[in-house]
């Protein structure tokens, strides 16, 4: 199975709709073979660069050193500008609690998902959308909490670097009480959707 890392927003109730709107304004919806999803202009980058030319060899049958010369007809497709590229594809659901919505933007592959990790212009796309909808906090979910644990890049309306762990003593408190409110969600989600998980 591949990665499939997320960006998760913790926002107010009463910003779903600028969210949307939001959404409805910066990206482009795609129809899937079996769901919708979402295709982004970013800021090119070294990460989305080279994310792009391994997409046009894929697609396009190229060798490396041919990368430039593939059809100008779709060139567009993959650079929207000179100064932009189009990633994706991003799935986008919303979680909702008491008070609190989670919006939760999922990588499809493992290559979108190292470029959550490791491209600025995603960081700095969704740290916008965090201040834009005044989300309470941000976070990388990177699946495996012993290991590689779950990264906030947002909180309390400032950008934050903030790795928490399964049992790690020097977690921050309220990221993980953050993160295990989302955690709960979701399980709860998955048992309407699934039924209890069988005892072994």
């Amino acid at each position: 199975m591949g990665l499939n890392y997320s960006y998760i927003l913790m926002i107010d109730k009463a910003e779903r709709a600028n969210l949307q709107s939001l959404i409805e304004k910066r990206c482009q919806r795609h129809k899937g073979e079996s769901r919708e999803y979402l295709m982004i202009d970013l800021p090119l980058d070294d990460a989305i660069s080279m994310y792009l030319r391994e997409d046009i060899q894929r697609d396009e049958g190229l060798k490396f050193r041919n990368t430039l010369f593939f059809k100008k007809s779709k060139y567009r497709d993959h650079f929207p500008t000179d100064q932009t590229g189009r990633i994706g594809a991003i799935t986008f659901e919303l979680l909702e609690d008491t008070h609190q919505t989670f919006a939760i933007f999922m990588a499809v592959s493992t290559r979108i998902s190292y470029l959550f990790l490791d491209s600025k212009s995603v960081r700095d796309w969704f740290i916008q959308l965090s201040k834009d909808t005044h989300a309470m906090a941000t976070f990388i979910d990177l699946e495996d909490m012993e290991d590689m644990g779950c990264r906030f890049v947002y909180k309390n309306n400032e950008v934050a670097d903030i790795l928490i762990k399964e049992g790690n003593a020097t977690n921050d408190t309220e990221c993980l009480a953050i993160h295990e409110q989302y955690l709960r969600l979701v399980e709860e989600q998955d048992r309407l959707l699934y039924g209890e998980p069988e005892q072994e």
